[in-house]
């Protein structure tokens, strides 16, 4: 379980860093909501 959590939280961060248009310039907290979002379909998967 935690591998899968450690590659889930390592796509996250690589979406939010390397696709701008998900984050803009700012990270704000509905950037973090999705963020999460993905985390949890990943790990639903």
């Amino acid at each position: 379980m935690r591998e899968e959590l450690d590659i889930a939280i390592a796509f996250v961060d690589e979406e939010l860093t390397y696709n701008t248009y998900i984050v803009g310039d700012d990270f704000t907290g509905a950037d973090i909501m999705l963020a999460v979002s993905l985390l949890s379909f990943i790990l639903k998967t």
